[in-house]
């Protein structure tokens, strides 16, 4: 095969890839605009219906109408990635975000229709969307037993809403948001499984930061000189001591990340420091490794 077919066949690979990922964007889409669109009439129906607004459910000042309204509206983008297994992109997540944000005011609207139903006729007209809005965020108040403890908050209630789209947009995204944070093969289309820390690296005292960096430049130099013997050099010298590694209060994780179908992974450099509640971990950096490196590394 000629140089010129090869590179017609990667090109059209790479167009059919593109393709597939777009149909499989466009299914988590109308998935979760499914499921939102449920969750709005269910909203409706306990509005018009029963009288009681799910935006309203606020135990101990918890948005707890926004948290389970939420997560039912974007239960689609969720359950859809998890049948397509499509990849969770940045700009994908935004426009999830920003879908969640209108349901949110959708679903305000949908309270304030509810209340102006129950307005005679003739002062139906009266009561604009955000006239309504503004006054109940202006009536916010903590309450105690059913009554009202303190005085309104006044313009602070939208400290409350902000709070509200918040939750609601965050829970509605949560599943997205999982699967965003994991490393994807976009050769097998698929999602790679994690391992704990293979490898545990020192770094304590005044040095940790540029113990960080040494250990970084020694991977970064072996993926781009595909040298896995250079990495395996690195992991032999502290392999008997990841315990004790462990136990300083400054180390780099090293995470692997892998392909089950073409056995490609990435591999992330953490930087942790702290124990239990006062853990921290921040990624340094994310290599990819091709599946014969991963061989190597791990089989040695």
């Amino acid at each position: 095969m000629s140089l010129e077919e090869v590179d017609q066949t990667n090109s059209a690979e790479m167009i059919s890839g593109d393709e597939s990922a777009y149909g499989t964007s466009s299914i988590i889409v109308a998935s979760g605009l499914a499921t939102t669109a449920v969750s709005l009439v269910l909203g409706y129906f306990l509005e018009h219906q029963l009288g009681w607004g799910i935006f309203n459910l606020y135990p101990m000042m918890i948005p707890l109408g926004s948290v389970l309204l939420g997560f039912c509206a974007g239960s689609g983008y969720g359950i859809a990635t998890l049948i397509t297994h499509g990849k969770i992109t940045k700009p994908l997540l935004t426009v999830i975000c920003v879908l969640l944000v209108i349901s949110y005011v959708l679903g305000e609207y949908i309270e304030y229709s509810g209340v102006v139903a129950q307005l005679p006729p003739e002062l139906q007209g009266e009561l604009s969307f955000f006239n309504y809005y503004d006054a109940v965020t202006r009536e916010f108040a903590i309450e105690r037993r059913g009554n009202p403890v303190g005085g309104k908050f006044g313009v602070f209630g939208y400290a409350i809403r902000v709070l509200e789209v918040l939750v609601f947009t965050l829970s509605g995204a949560a599943i997205p948001l999982y699967f965003y944070s994991r490393a994807y093969c976009d050769r097998c289309r698929a999602y790679m499984s994690t391992t704990k820390p293979f490898a545990i690296l020192p770094a304590a005292g005044h040095s940790a930061e540029q113990e960080d960096k040494n250990h970084l430049t020694w991977i970064r130099d072996s993926v781009e000189s595909n040298s896995p013997a250079k990495l395996v050099t690195l992991l032999s010298t502290h392999a008997d001591n990841s315990s004790m590694n462990e136990a300083a209060d400054h180390r780099t994780h090293l995470i692997l990340h892998q392909c089950e179908t073409c056995g490609d992974a990435e591999l992330d450099i953490n930087n942790v420091t702290g124990h239990e509640k006062k853990l921290k971990s921040t990624r340094l950096e994310r290599f990819h490794l091709p599946s014969g490196f991963v061989k190597e590394v791990l089989g040695a």
